[in-house]
């Protein structure tokens, strides 16, 4: 079998030698690496071409069209079995990846763990990695893709929280799955990172690409059953009051709040309909209630009374 590692970069100068030179022992004649770089307007290209001679490196500049548009075109260009995502201020932890790779079999889909790391590289935090559908991180990058599994599915372009679609859609059509507790990939905290950015509220909303993405497929499938479509719902739910809950308790990242980004996503709650109950107002106020309580003892007295009118009303 043959791998097609995608490595992604912008304006990640400090970085991006320390991303490749993490795969660069992977290579060989089964493992490619495909370099994707989004028209960096710093010195990152510059130290991309420095490897454009390694047999097993190609390297691609592209007009700036974001992370998503990124990926895609390094999938097209892949000529691997299996696909795997790294960013350009992250790195791989090879040795682990190399254990990873011996070990799979003819899996769709493999699932491996990963942590955080300080913006020297030096890992913390416990290993993430959860199985399950509702757990799973809905990142790309700690994960290994079957080529023919995910070649009809596209990452949204021009939004950020691309990673949500893919990764669920992956998930529900994988019929063999590897979980491997093995740290694979390490996971850069910068301050000048995408997620770590200065933010405003209408952001969040781009995560409802990526929900859209997963109600379209399950619209189309006949054979999911009751539990799977709960779970969908379930980690929709999660998703959705994930996001309400970072507008306002990382309020400090927000440039500004507006509380019609907080009903579009509230409104997302109400149609997913979890409990089988979107007529009941009493019901949405049991889902609610407890968060909302967290909000008040917080101080968000304001956007706590909004968004019980907007989940508690009758509609």
């Amino acid at each position: 079998m043959k791998f097609s590692i995608i490595l992604t970069s912008f304006n990640v100068e400090p970085y991006i030698d320390s991303a490749i030179k993490s795969v660069i022992p992977l290579l060989n004649m089964e493992t490619e690496l495909v370099i994707i770089d989004d028209a960096s307007n710093d010195g990152t290209w510059s130290k991309i071409t420095k490897y454009d001679d390694n047999p097993f490196i190609t390297i691609h500049n592209v007009s700036h069209r974001g992370l998503g548009a990124a990926r895609n075109y390094g999938m097209d260009v892949a000529t691997g079995d299996y696909i795997l995502f790294l960013d350009g201020d992250d790195f791989f932890n090879t040795q682990n990846l190399e254990i990873i790779f011996s070990t799979m079999g003819n899996q769709d889909l493999v699932i491996f763990g990963w942590k955080k790391a300080d913006e020297s590289g030096k890992l913390f935090g416990e290993c993430k990695v959860d199985g399950s559908f509702i757990g799973m991180d809905r990142m790309a990058w700690n994960k290994i893709y079957k080529a023919s599994l995910v070649k009809d599915i596209k990452f949204p372009e021009g939004v950020l929280y691309e990673d949500v679609g893919f990764t669920s859609v992956s998930y529900l059509m994988a019929q063999n799955i590897l979980f491997s507790p093995l740290v694979g990939y390490g996971y850069r905290q910068r301050q000048l990172s995408i997620t770590r950015k200065k933010q405003n509220s209408h952001v969040h909303l781009d995560v409802l690409v990526g929900i859209k993405t997963l109600k379209t497929f399950m619209d189309t499938q006949t054979n999911i059953g009751v539990a799977e479509t709960r779970d969908v719902k379930v980690m929709i739910n999660n998703l959705v009051l994930s996001h309400i809950k970072r507008i306002f308790l990382d309020y400090e990242r927000m440039d500004f709040v507006e509380i019609d980004d907080v009903k579009t996503l509230t409104n997302e709650l109400v149609k997913t309909d979890i409990f089988g109950f979107a007529t009941s107002r009493k019901t949405r106020k049991r889902i609610v209630d407890g968060f909302l309580i967290l909000l008040l003892k917080l101080g968000y007295i304001r956007y706590s009374f909004v968004l019980y009118r907007l989940i508690t009303r009758e509609r």
